[in-house]
């Protein structure tokens, strides 16, 4: 279980991440939602002040609070090295960020991308025609 410390270090690490990738000057709200008290998902959202705007990231699934954060803290912290690159996002970055600690969703996601492509291919052709 973890301390009070590495919580709090924890969350400054994770709120440094956001403003990297989303803007220093803006403010996030970060929750844990869990529907069976077995999985836990966290999400982030752009702190409004009077509101919150839509998620910006809800990590996968994971059994239990801690791994749930610590499944946040990992991708944004691979983002933010990424976006700090100024490098365009690759395909490989993308997986390792966003396909779970142990690339358990690469393969739905390797999928969905192929199908994007696909679109994206048939809209230029037929901007084409």
């Amino acid at each position: 279980m973890s301390t009070q410390n590495e919580e709090q270090t924890r969350y400054e690490r994770i709120k440094e991440n956001c403003k990297k990738i989303w803007g220093a000057d803006k403010e996030f709200e970060f929750d844990i939602e869990t529907d069976d008290y077995e999985h836990y998902q966290c999400i982030v959202r752009e702190d409004y002040g009077l509101r919150f705007g839509s998620p910006l990231v809800i990590a996968s699934a994971r059994n239990g609070p801690n791994k749930a954060w610590d499944e946040l803290d990992r991708m944004l912290r691979l983002w933010a090295r990424q976006v700090e690159s100024g490098r365009p996002m690759t395909r490989e970055e993308q997986l390792e960020i966003f396909s779970g600690p142990h690339g358990e969703h690469k393969r739905v996601l390797e999928d969905f991308m192929n199908r994007r492509d696909e679109m994206d291919a048939l809209a230029a052709a037929a901007k084409k025609a």
